[in-house]
C-alpha cells in the first residue's frame, strides 16, 4: 500500500537491450539493469517522450528570448524587472518539476549561457508552475547559477554549488548540497534556506524574516543590515558580524573575525566560539554574547548595548561612549564608565 502520497511506479522485467520493448515472459536474457528499469504502459513512451520533447522545446526557447534581451543592454536593470521579463516570456506556461530539472540539466548545450539569467528564469518557472517539490540537478554545469530561488514560494532541493540563492525569497525552503559564493538570502521576507556547505560574504544581507542555516563557514558581513529573522552558522564566520543590523537573531557556533556587531542598532548576536579584535565596535543598542575569548580591545566607539564575554577579555577601549560590558557575571563598564579592570 502506498502512503506516501506519491504515485507508485510499476518495476517489471524487460528483454535486454531497452526500456521500449515488452517482456517476453523470461528474464534469461536481460541484465541486472534492465531487470529493474522503469516501464510505462507499451504505446505511451513515444507519446510521452513527444510530448516532454515540445514542452522543452518551448522552455529552451523563452529562455534564449529572456537571455538576448538581458545581454541586448539589460544586464544592470533592477532584480525586480529582470524577473519579470522572465516571466512575460513564460506567459503563463505550467511546467512540471521534471520538466523544469531536465531544462537545469541541459544548459550546458547553450553557448556562453550565462548563470545570472538562467537563475532568474529558473526561479520564474518554479514560482509559475501548479507544484510544490522541486529537485534541480547543477553540479555539473560549467558555471554557477546566480540568483536561483528569487521571490521563491516553493520547496526546492538543489544539487551542486550556486550563488545569490533565495533573493527576496517569500516562503517556502531552499535546501542546497553545495557551496554558496555570495548573498545567500539577500533581502527575504520569509521562508527558510538551508545550506549544506559554506558560505561566502553577505549571509543574509537586509533580510527581513526567514530562517537561514549554513551547516558549514560563512564570510564576511553575516546578517549585515538585517531587520528581522534568524541566521545560523553551524563552523565559524568572518569579520563584522551583524555589521549595522537593525534586528533579527545571528547565531555562531564556531568563531568570528574582527568587528563583532559593528554599528548594530538591535537585535541579538550569540558566539559560542571565539571573537576577533574590537568585538562591539560602533555598537548602538542590542546584545552580543561570546562563550570564548575576545580578542584585542572590546567596545571601541561602543554607545549602547550589551557585550557579554564569558571567557577571557584581552582588553577594554578607552574610546567608550555609553552601554554595559560584562565579563562573565561581573560588571565591568555601565555607561562607558570602567568600573572594574583586572
Amino acid at each position: 500500500m502506498n502512503n506516501c502520497g506519491l504515485k507508485a511506479k510499476v518495476f517489471v522485467p524487460c528483454v535486454s537491450g531497452g526500456n521500449n520493448v515488452l517482456f517476453t515472459g523470461s528474464t534469461n536474457g536481460c541484465s541486472l539493469l534492465d531487470k529493474f528499469v522503469s516501464q510505462e504502459p507499451a504505446g505511451q513512451i513515444g507519446k510521452q517522450k513527444l510530448t516532454v520533447s515540445k514542452q522543452l522545446a518551448k522552455i529552451e526557447a523563452a529562455y534564449l528570448r529572456f537571455d538576448r534581451w538581458w545581454r541586448a543592454g539589460n544586464d544592470s536593470a533592477r532584480m525586480d524587472d529582470q524577473y519579470d521579463k522572465a516571466l512575460e516570456e513564460i506567459a503563463g506556461r505550467d511546467c512540471t518539476a521534471d520538466e523544469i530539472d531536465m531544462f537545469a540539466i541541459g544548459l550546458n548545450k547553450f553557448k556562453d549561457w550565462n548563470g545570472e539569467t538562467a537563475g532568474y528564469f529558473l526561479s520564474a518557472l518554479i514560482n509559475s508552475s501548479t507544484e510544490r517539490e522541486f529537485t534541480l540537478h547543477v553540479s555539473h554545469l560549467e558555471g554557477k547559477l546566480l540568483m536561483l530561488g528569487y521571490m521563491n514560494r516553493k520547496n526546492v532541493t538543489v544539487y551542486g554549488d550556486c550563488e545569490g540563492v533565495g533573493a527576496g525569497m517569500e516562503s517556502g525552503t531552499l535546501v542546497l548540497h553545495g557551496n554558496i559564493s555570495r548573498d545567500t538570502g539577500l533581502g527575504m521576507k520569509g521562508g527558510r534556506i538551508v545550506v549544506h556547505g559554506d558560505t561566502g560574504i553577505c549571509v543574509g544581507g537586509h533580510m527581513t524574516g526567514g530562517c537561514i542555516i549554513v551547516m558549514g563557514s560563512a564570510g564576511d558581513f553575516v546578517g549585515g543590515g538585517m531587520r528581522g529573522g534568524r541566521i545560523e552558522i553551524g563552523k565559524n564566520a568572518g569579520e563584522q558580524l551583524g555589521h549595522e543590523m537593525k534586528f533579527g537573531h545571528i547565531l555562531v557556533r564556531g568563531s568570528v573575525g574582527d568587528k563583532a556587531g559593528a554599528f548594530m542598532e538591535d537585535g541579538r548576536i550569540i558566539i559560542l566560539g571565539d571573537s576577533g579584535n574590537l568585538t562591539g565596535w560602533g555598537m548602538q543598542k542590542g546584545s552580543i554574547y561570546v562563550r570564548g575569548y575576545a580578542k584585542g580591545e572590546v567596545g571601541e566607539r561602543m554607545a549602547g548595548g550589551k557585550l557579554t564575554i564569558l571567557g577571557r577579555i584581552s582588553g577594554i577601549s578607552y574610546e567608550l561612549k555609553g552601554g554595559e560590558i560584562w565579563q562573565g557575571k561581573m560588571l565591568v563598564v555601565r555607561d562607558g564608565h570602567r568600573l572594574w579592570w583586572r
